[in-house]
Formats: C-alpha cells, sequence, structure tokens
C-alpha cells in the first residue's frame, strides 16, 4: 500500500495535474485553487486538491450528477 501524501509542492502538483507551474500559480492568484504559504513556499492539501478537482469536473451528457434536482 502507497501512502499519499498530505501536501504538495507547485512542481509536484503541477506534474500530477500535467500542466506548468505558471499554471498552477495562475489558479492560486484566481482564487481558483487554495493553498498555503509558508514562507516564500506555497503548498497545496490533499484535501484542497481533490474538493478543487470535483469543482473542476465536466459531466458527461448523459450523466446525471444531482438526481434529485429534478
Amino acid at each position: 500500500m502507497t501512502e499519499q501524501q498530505e501536501f504538495y509542492t507547485v512542481k509536484e502538483l503541477a506534474h500530477m495535474l500535467q500542466v506548468t507551474d505558471m499554471t498552477i500559480y495562475r489558479m492560486v492568484h484566481r482564487g481558483k485553487l487554495p493553498c498555503y504559504n509558508i514562507g516564500r513556499a506555497k503548498r497545496f492539501g490533499r484535501a484542497d486538491v481533490e474538493a478543487f478537482l470535483k469543482r473542476c469536473r465536466v459531466h458527461g451528457r448523459n450523466e446525471n450528477p444531482t438526481p434529485e434536482t429534478q
């Protein structure tokens, strides 16, 4: 069993999401991706990253994300 990290660096998160470091900085600057500033370093909590990804998910045409709203 592999242990998941609790925090990610900009480089680790960029690699994980297959985007550039600058894209991560832009998402932080725009308020779309929360982070922790530790000195000059930014760290991203696993739970924050998972919540961010959940908000970014686009549902397919045949998917029903919230059945109770119908």
